[in-house]
Parts: structure tokens; sequence; C-alpha cells
């Protein structure tokens, strides 16, 4: 006779004097077959209980017991069910777990899956990466925000929130999980694409083949099976095109949550990239000017990168972090901030922004631009990449920068980041390092705010006023779309009106110069050094990429007769033709296919100005004659000022750069009054 025993399995017990034909089969058999299959049935009967959070003992990340929740994820095979517990754990005694880092996609878009023996509803997406990332004959355990956060608990979400850094912190690695090939975000490569990017694959690779290059070395998670590849291989750079379009890059949680990381680890299709080998790779090939017609965009995870570096140096600042950071997007605008948050080291003199849930949009935003004034003493707030999209937020005041506008751009190729404020605030490695330019001397600014937060009061004087404005630089559109022959032509065909059109704007520029010359502008070859100047928003020659990209714009508009400016959408061959073209000259010649360094920095979204007295200088696309020019105290750069309906109050128009006084040449502190700015 079998002695009574008990067997617990997921929660369930079973006594083996119970169980029928207990005694005609070994008990690990019939655990293995019948118990198993009990238990899930279980768990099939207790899935119309719905899972309920017990509330962790919160505490923000400095309190003596900061808690978490940590996910089992049970094995199981790629068709069963997703199972799991939660279970609270303190971070001092540092658990040993993975992070989870992935984008939510569609909130209302939900999966089932079994949490403690009970129905736990969880974003799709999430599902799927469980899924994906479960083992065969081993328990993992993970974090994953969706799951161990009490997302309708606002004070648990807060205190979470607080504890994100230290919670991917300590994490061994963080899982980036971008899902599979041919999920239903992704569509399939046409015949055509695959052909070129090999014949452009192949041909880059023979040119380069003295190069030393660095490997990639990927890891088959079904398999395990690891290889090391060149980046300049098919099967890596066809990845690549997949992989850099998904819209993980593009998420605001997901910076904070590479940049704090250990080990960071992408997941795509089945397939491990070490995120270091991958960055490395990258830079490589833009450094040798990799030019194939189908060109993916860089520019989400050069600046994921680009804030990873800092961190490690300590050289980060909220307001160039929410800079760097807007193109970003995020489901709910407040994370536009929130997300950032952990990244930043407060000290002494400074205050943490305040997370809070209950709070409004427009009140987050606001505190945030009151934070940034009295931390920097300056009004570099104010001198911000111009963004042709509308306010989201009506009512927010015009000095308060609404942080849930993306201001991605598909005008990039090149790893780096992009547009930049004339101010250069994202470029600036510390407090201690010097300003770009100093319009207003070394004057400081004291902050001076309604207590409503709606109006800005500043020190300054309008110094002149707009008299002309030349079209707006809106940048060449790269081509995104290589699923079909005829995507590929369409898009190609926008690159070229884009280009054309762009060209046209500079050449334009140009003879809105010549025609108004004035005693401040000379006129012959010293006015056109001061037009590129002011172009290069003051950098002509002190960058190699600068000079280059000024050289190529004045290659490109040195024969104005040719004033082609659009291509009916309809001559979908011509960009067809046009790529071709484009694929055979740089195979030959080893040059960019267009300089990206001034639209991607200085005047995208900008335009050319003369004032009355007349300056010329860039200025946001928004500006329109009438408007006034100000230096005010604390500002590096002239602002744009427009009078509010007749009244003493002013609006934010935006920065300008103004060849001749960005050092302080025509600055005069006895000239300065008050200015509200609403």
């Amino acid at each position: 006779m079998l002695p009574r025993c008990e067997i617990s399995i997921f929660n369930l017990k079973y006594s083996s004097s119970s169980l029928p034909f207990a005694r005609l089969c070994p008990l690990p058999f019939y655990v293995s077959r019948t118990l198993t299959y009990q238990s899930v049935s279980r768990v099939s009967n207790d899935l119309t209980s719905t899972f309920r959070y017990t509330p962790l003992k919160l505490g923000r990340e400095t309190s003596a017991q900061p808690t978490i929740r940590l996910l089992e994820l049970f094995p199981g095979r790629s068709a069963d069910p997703v199972q799991c517990q939660l279970k609270p754990v303190s971070l001092l005694d540092s658990p040993s777990y993975e992070a989870l880092s992935y984008c939510w996609g569609d909130t209302g878009d939900r999966h089932v899956i079994t949490c403690n023996n009970q129905r736990l509803n969880v974003p799709r997406n999430l599902e799927e990466a469980l899924r994906g990332l479960r083992l065969s004959d081993r328990k993992r355990t993970l974090w994953a925000d969706a799951a161990c956060i009490n997302q309708s608990d606002t004070t648990e979400k807060e205190n979470q929130v607080r504890l994100m850094r230290t919670i991917y912190a300590q994490a061994s690695r963080t899982l980036i999980w971008l899902g599979e090939l041919n999920d239903r975000h992704e569509k399939g490569i046409s015949v055509f694409a695959s052909l070129s990017v090999k014949i452009g694959v192949a041909a880059v690779r023979w040119r380069n083949r003295a190069n030393n290059i660095p490997s990639i070395t990927i890891r088959d998670t079904k398999t395990g099976v690891s290889r090391t590849l060149s980046p300049f291989s098919n099967e890596i750079y066809v990845s690549l095109i997949r992989m850099l379009r998904r819209p993980w890059f593009q998420r605001a949680w997901v910076v904070q949550e590479v940049v704090v990381s250990k080990k960071p680890t992408i997941l795509w299709n089945f397939v491990e990239y070490d995120w270091g080998e991958l960055i490395q790779a990258l830079q490589n090939m833009c450094a040798v000017k990799f030019p194939l017609a189908f060109i993916f965009s860089l520019q989400h995870i050069a600046a994921i990168e680009s804030e990873r570096r800092r961190y490690k140096s300590g050289n980060i600042e909220l307001l160039g972090l929410l800079l760097r950071q807007q193109r970003c997007s995020a489901i709910d605008p407040r994370d536009k901030v929130f997300s950032f948050c952990g990244l930043i080291k407060t000290s002494p003199t400074s205050r943490a922004v305040r997370i809070s849930y209950k709070e409004d949009t427009m009140s987050i935003y606001r505190e945030v631009a009151v934070t940034v004034l009295r931390d920097t003493k300056t009004l570099d707030l104010l001198s911000r990449p111009p963004l042709l999209t509308a306010p989201k937020l009506p009512g927010l005041p015009s000095w308060v920068p609404d942080w849930s506008i993306c201001a991605g751009s598909s005008t990039a190729s090149t790893f780096g980041i992009g547009p930049r404020s004339l101010a250069a605030t994202e470029a600036r490695l510390g407090p201690k390092t010097r300003p770009k330019f100093t319009a207003a001397g070394n004057s400081r600014y004291v902050p001076d705010y309604s207590s409503s937060l709606h109006e800005l009061t500043v020190e300054g004087y309008t110094f002149d006023t707009i008299t002309e404005v030349g079209l707006v630089f809106e940048g060449v559109e790269l081509p995104t779309a290589i699923t079909t022959l005829i995507s590929i032509c369409k898009g190609w065909t926008q690159t070229l009106r884009t280009f054309l059109k762009a060209r046209m704007v500079i050449i334009t520029w140009q003879e809105m110069i010549r025609t108004h010359s004035s005693t401040l502008l000379p006129p012959g070859p010293a006015l056109d050094d001061i037009f590129w100047q002011t172009v290069c928003a003051g950098e002509l020659f002190k960058s190699a990429q600068v000079t280059s990209a000024a050289e190529f714009w004045k290659r490109a508009t040195r024969n104005s007769g040719f004033r082609v400016q659009d291509i009916p959408s309809f001559l979908h061959p011509i960009g067809f033709v046009y790529s071709l073209f484009l694929l055979v000259w740089h195979l030959t010649s080893n040059k960019p296919l267009i300089e990206y360094e001034l639209q991607g920095r200085f005047i995208l979204n900008r335009r050319m100005i003369r004032t009355a007295q007349g300056y010329i200088g860039l200025a946001s696309g928004a500006a329109r004659v009438g408007d006034l020019l100000s230096i005010c105290k604390g500002s590096g750069v002239p602002l744009v000022l427009r009078r509010f309906e007749n009244s003493d109050r002013w609006e934010l128009v935006g920065d300008s750069y103004v060849h001749g006084i960005m050092q302080g040449e025509l600055f005069e502190e006895r000239k300065c009054r008050k200015i509200i700015i609403i």
C-alpha cells in the first residue's frame, strides 16, 4: 500500500490515497500525466474569478521597505495558456529577476492570463511577450509593469513610478521585447525591395571589405545557438530595416528602462541582440556612409543611446533631457515628463519633479516649467526647437512647453538627434558648460511668475521689428515604405519633391538677402559668408560635418535657374528612376545621400528673417512680419515676441539667431524693463 502523501501543483493539493488508479501506476507517472491535466482543468474552472491585487507596503525609494511585485512565469509550450503568480518582495533583499521592456500597444486590446489561479487582464502585447519569453523546463522571474503594478490604484502607481529607476537598475538584465517578424504590426518586404537590398549590401560589403567593421553576435532563443555575422550581411540589414521601425523605439518609458539597465538585450523575432554590439555596428555603418536606397531611421535609437552615455557620466539636466526626448510618444501625456524623472539626480539646490497622476496635464507642465526656471536661473526654457504642430493643450501659456507634442522627424538618417534649440541646451554636458550664445551678456534671470503660473515676467527690451520673412524650411523626407514596388516609387517621388522644395527655399532666402542690402550687410562674397553663417546658426567652420553640409547645399543651390518646385504625385516612375540613380551614384562615389547636419540640427521648421534695422537671422516658422525681437536677461538668444490682442501682455513665438548680436554686442542692461509673457 502506498503511503499517503500530498503534492502541490500550481497551489493545488492532491492526496495520493484519493486518486483513482493510484495503486495501479507509479506516483511520478501519474503526477506527470493525470495531475497536470487536473490542475489545468481546475485553473480553467477558477478563471471565472478575477484577480485582485493585495495592497503593497508603499514607500518612496529612500524608505525602509521599498516593495514591488515579481511575476513568476510558469513553463509551458507555445500553445499553452500563460500561467504565472505574483508575489511581493522587498528591493532591499536584492531579489533575482529580469525586467521586461515592451510596448503596451492599444490599451483596449486585452488578453486574459492566469495569475494565482485567477483571471488577470493584461495588454495583448504583454501576453504575447510572456508567451514568447516562457521557458519550457523551468520558471522565469520577471518584472512587467502592466501586471506587477495595480494600474487602477493611483497611489500605488505613483509610488511604483518613483521606484522605476531602481527596479530596472537592480534587474540582472532588461529584456527588450520587440515582437515577432510576422505579427499583426509587420508588413512584408516586396521581392523587388529584398533584391535591391541584397544587391546594395553586397556592393557595400565589397567596397568596405578592407575596413575593420565589428561583427554582431546573435542568439537563437529557440535553439540556443549563437552566430557571429557582419553588419553588412543581408540577414542583419534586412532585420535592422524591420527592427528599427518597431513602435517600441518611440515610447517614452523605454528610455529610462534602457539607460539604467545593467545589460539591455533586444529580443526580435526570437533572436537576441546585445544592445552595445548593435549600437557599435550602427555607428560604424554610418561612418562608412552605408548608402542603401532603403534607409531606416536612426534618430530614435540614437537618442536612447545618447541618454545612456550621459547618464553614465552624470551629465543629465531636466530641460535638456525633455528637449532631446520630445520625439517620444506616451499614452498618458503626463508620462512625457514622469518617465524621465528617474534619470535626474537632484541636488540640495534643486527639487525633484512632483509625480502625481491626480493632477491634470496642464498643471504638471506648468510646474515643470517653473522648476526649470528656478533651478537654471536662465531663460533657456524659452529656446526650443520649432514645432509646426499646433499645441494639443488649449490654454497652455506660450512660455510653457507642450511636451505632449511628438517632435520626431523623418528627415535624418545619420546616427544623431535633432532638431535642436538655438540655445543648444540639448548639447550641454552639465551646468558648468559655457553657453553657446550670450546675447544678454552674463545677466541672470530672477524667477518671477504669477501665483496661477499663467504669466511669466522677464526683464528685457525689444530692439527691432521683423519686416520680411522667407519660406519655411521643412527638410527632405526620407522614403520609409519598402513593402511594394509602388510604395517604393511613391516614397522616392516624395523624397525628390521635398528635396527640390528645400532647395527652392534656400534659393529664395539668398535672393531675399541679396536684393535688400543694408549698411549691416556688405555686398559680394562677404554677404554670402554672412548668409551661410546664419543658415548654420554660427556653426560654419566650427564643425567638419556642418561645413560639409553647407558645401552640399551651396552646390545644390548654385544654379537658381532650375526652379522645378514640385513633381506630380502620379509620376511615380520618376521616384523609381531617381532611387536607382542615387544607388548607383553612391555605390561609386562613397558620398552620403544628403548631408543632414543642417536640416537635422538648425534650420528645420525655421525661416530666414530680415529686420527694420537691416539684420538677418533665423526664426521659428511661426514668426511673421510685425513680430518684435527682444533681448531678455538670462536668455542666451534673442526671443521673438508678439503683442497679445493690443494689451501690455506678450506671446512667445520662439527663439532666434540674429547675426552680429549673439555675443552681447547689442545688450544694454539700463534699457531693460518688465515684459509679461502669457
